[in-house]
């Protein structure tokens, strides 16, 4: 229900495979710009061009703040931590840095800029798409089994009870 699109959209816990992780990607970028157009064309001429930006903005950060929830959950399903992701942005702004300055010093016209940059955000992206996530349970939860799922399902409980029974028998020497 909810819970689960909230946590699918919304929280970093869980795993997310390939597929589901392409599609949540796709989904949320045709819905964004779907959203943008009916607004746009809507409220054209009730609303001031300033108060539509805004609008846009608004989108934008939901949307980016939904698609670094999703990729860390891609992550966790290879293994790796949030930090991991933090790494990989600043990699990745560092070649677009790189491309900026390129691009000013050889003086490129911001429509091929804007394709250069098109490319890099798509290379970045394919290792999330391509990279297989791990065969069995990780620190992050199980394999999702399914289209969506996050591989949460009574992990927490095998979690929880294998810690206690550790700690028994960590008592118990």
């Amino acid at each position: 229900g909810n819970k689960n699109l909230i946590a699918l959209f919304f929280k970093a816990e869980g795993r997310l495979n390939r597929l589901s992780f392409f599609l949540l990607f796709i989904i949320i970028n045709v819905g964004y710009t779907i959203i943008i157009n009916i607004v746009s064309t809507i409220f054209r001429r009730s609303l001031t061009y300033k108060t539509i930006e805004i609008l846009f903005v608004i989108l934008l950060i939901l949307l980016f703040v939904n698609l670094i929830f999703l990729t860390i959950k891609r992550c966790h399903d290879f293994g790796k931590s949030v930090y991991f992701l933090i790494i990989y942005i600043l990699a990745v702004t560092g070649i677009i840095i790189l491309a900026f300055n390129v691009a000013s010093i050889l003086k490129v016209d911001s429509y091929t800029f804007s394709m250069i940059l098109t490319i890099i955000m798509l290379i970045s992206l394919f290792y999330f798409f391509l990279k297989p996530g791990a065969d069995e349970a990780n620190q992050y939860g199980s394999q999702p089994e399914k289209l969506f799922d996050l591989g949460l399902n009574g992990f927490k409980e095998k979690i929880s009870s294998s810690d206690i029974s550790d700690n028994k028998s960590n008592n118990e020497q």
